[in-house]
């Protein structure tokens, strides 16, 4: 995967969907911010004591520091360690070394997840955890959030611990749903989906009778 083959990929959905009907696509525009410097991102491990996962790295060295991508995009790697001054950023950087140990999620307590429904926990179990943390702003524990689904829903990048490298979504509930076993993987799901010409029509299709239905709705 090169930044050339996945910018293909994008110029020809954004000709399928020049209005950014699908969900999510205003935002990113099916456009890759800039890669990153491999120093930078060698500083940035080293100040916060992290060890990013390598097709993580790859990508945001040689394809772009987010941009395109599920949904909302891939949030900048680079302006999530923006000096801000604000309090609660030191926590947060911190926790994200700290280990990602999430338990099962156990069948009572499905309901209390939004990032579960029963059916899908039903069919696979074994993908839903729950970490609990002792802090809410310790939230980002092992975790690097890669971007959102909206509302409560977001997709993280796992830092360390035993599941190292997997992409998992999240709620604000502290469930975590396997979602991909790499940010590679997960990554080139998407690219694979907006590939297909007439997955993109049926989706433009869709969110623009959507919104239609949505204009009715506000004049009424």
């Amino acid at each position: 995967m090169t930044r050339s083959e996945v910018q293909k990929i994008l110029d020809a959905a954004r000709q399928l969907d020049p209005s950014f009907a699908l969900f999510g696509a205003k935002k990113h525009q099916y456009r890759l911010r800039p890669p990153l410097a491999p120093a930078l991102i060698h500083e940035i491990e080293t100040r916060h004591g992290l060890e990013l996962p390598e097709d993580y790295v790859y990508f945001l060295t040689e394809i772009g520091d987010g941009g395109a991508g599920p949904d909302y995009g891939i949030d900048s790697f680079a302006w999530q360690f923006r000096e801000t001054g604000q309090k609660w950023l030191p926590r947060f950087w911190a926790a994200l070394g700290q280990p990602f140990e999430p338990r099962p999620m156990e069948p009572e307590e499905v309901e209390e997840y939004s990032i579960v429904t029963r059916e899908g926990y039903e069919k696979e179990p074994s993908r839903y955890f729950i970490q609990e943390v002792p802090e809410e702003e310790d939230w980002s524990r092992g975790v690097l959030t890669l971007g959102t689904h909206g509302c409560q829903w977001d997709f993280t990048l796992v830092l360390t611990g035993p599941h190292r490298g997997r992409v998992f979504d999240t709620d604000n509930e502290g469930g975590y749903g396997l979602a991909a076993e790499s940010f590679t993987a997960y990554y080139e799901a998407w690219l694979s989906r907006i590939s297909d010409p007439q997955y993109v029509k049926r989706q433009v299709e869709f969110w623009q009778n959507l919104g239609r239905e949505r204009k009715k709705g506000d004049v009424q």
